[in-house]
């Protein structure tokens, strides 16, 4: 018997979709934007993405704390959230020549790239050959 998926779900039972985490991931970055790690707190210490006394996020963290703030859940590699990951990986091999987040985030002087990147990832990318 064939399975199906159903949807993803957001905390207000709305479907998930790649816009809404684009627009999440922007907005905190937009709040506060760090390097070498993946979430701070307001005194600068390391902590994990979800964690609420974070206030700044690299762009992985981001990521994940935009699907945890929209579902209440942290994320798996699944539906939206792998599409949204994939088309940032796109974004990334088109714009550096590579799929390293991490390396992403931590080059750059400014969190504006980076922005562009999430909001860019909204739609497919075009393929490299």
């Amino acid at each position: 018997m064939p399975q199906f998926e159903l949807p993803e779900k957001t905390i207000s039972g709305k479907p998930l979709t790649i816009a809404g985490l684009s627009d999440q991931a922007q907005r905190l970055l937009r709040q506060g934007w760090t390097k070498g790690t993946i979430a701070r707190d307001s005194r600068g210490d390391a902590l994990d993405c979800d964690d609420p006394n974070a206030v700044s996020w690299c762009l992985i963290g981001s990521i994940n704390r935009a699907y945890y703030d929209l579902t209440g859940r942290r994320p798996n590699y699944t539906g939206p959230y792998r599409e949204f990951w994939e088309r940032i990986e796109a974004g990334l091999l088109h714009r550096y020549g590579h799929k390293d987040l991490i390396e992403a985030n931590d080059a750059q002087t400014t969190v504006s790239p980076l922005l562009a990147l999430l909001r860019d990832a909204r739609f497919p990318q075009p393929p490299i050959y």
